[in-house]
């Protein structure tokens, strides 16, 4: 663990130190992290090849088994907002840093999206949620890096995703959609907690299936009173369709992987009036 921490602590220092000389010869560091460092091309050449007639330069100043990689040239990125924390008075404020940390979308020269730390690459997000995030990061990646469109690009995320609440609320999206699939990450005789996932796997076996550690689980969640999350999942084949909890997919799982994403577009201002909104829309 302390080689780990060691050679991690490493890399930072690498990369803080490319930082500071990328800044003196006139780059401009957009983000940077562990093992990565972002860069803004100078005016007036091409990005990609300034770059990386750069990058062969430090690789030269490097010790000789570390080498920075010129990976390539992306005509627009976002970096998600780092999660909101309070001061000692309660108001609300944001990190310091560029960007919350392994978290940003990149649109790459062919048109592909490149997504690292959003939810829409992680399993036990429902395929609903990943959707609508994709969705809003192709349009906020293609016409929000548009000069003079960013306000409506901002408009036109924010209509998709009022579209799939509404969609949602009126059970017009198919069960298949709002599956939530998690890996049991021990033996479930293990666990002590009642966590949806565990819960599901419980029915699992009670139904005859074979559980064990490293076992997919998917389950929907169904309305069911004031119960907990843990106590109203139930295996896709037992929920009829358009039998799931409409709020709970909106509230837990189709907001929380937008709202983040808009904000790094949106003013204070209209940060707090969503935040006071159940749904995006502008008032």
């Amino acid at each position: 663990l302390e080689m780990a921490n060691a050679i991690t602590s490493f890399g930072r220092h690498i990369i803080q130190e490319t930082a500071k000389v990328v800044e003196s010869k006139g780059f401009e560091v957009i983000y940077s992290d562990t093992d990565s460092v972002f860069l803004k091309g100078r005016e007036g050449k091409k990005g990609g090849e300034s770059v990386k007639e750069f990058v062969e330069r430090v690789n030269l100043a490097l010790p000789e088994l570390i080498k920075l990689e010129y990976v390539g040239t992306y005509p627009a990125a976002l970096f998600a907002e780092p999660r909101l924390k309070h001061d000692n008075e309660g108001r609300d404020e944001r990190s310091k840093h560029k960007g919350a940390k392994k978290k940003y979308a990149l649109l790459t020269e062919d048109g592909r999206i490149v997504v690292k730390g959003f939810e829409s690459v992680r399993r036990n997000w429902s395929p609903i949620a990943k959707k609508v995030q994709h969705q809003v990061l192709r349009i906020l990646l293609e016409e929000g890096s548009v000069k003079g469109r960013e306000a409506q690009s901002l408009e036109e995320a924010r209509e998709v995703v009022n579209t799939i609440i509404e969609d949602v609320r009126k059970r017009r999206i198919p069960n298949s959609e709002m599956i939530i699939s998690t890996v049991l990450q021990r033996d479930l005789d293990d666990y002590d907690i009642s966590a949806p996932h565990v819960e599901a796997a419980k029915r699992m076996r009670d139904q005859g299936f074979r559980v064990e550690k490293g076992c997919l689980v998917k389950y929907i969640v169904v309305p069911s009173g004031e119960e907990s999350v843990s106590h109203r999942v139930r295996l896709p084949w037992e929920v009829p369709e358009g039998g799931y909890d409409a709020e709970y997919y909106v509230r837990h799982q189709i907001l929380p992987v937008v709202e983040g994403i808009l904000s790094t577009f949106e003013s204070p201002q209209e940060r707090n009036s969503n935040t006071e909104n159940s749904t995006l829309s502008k008032q």
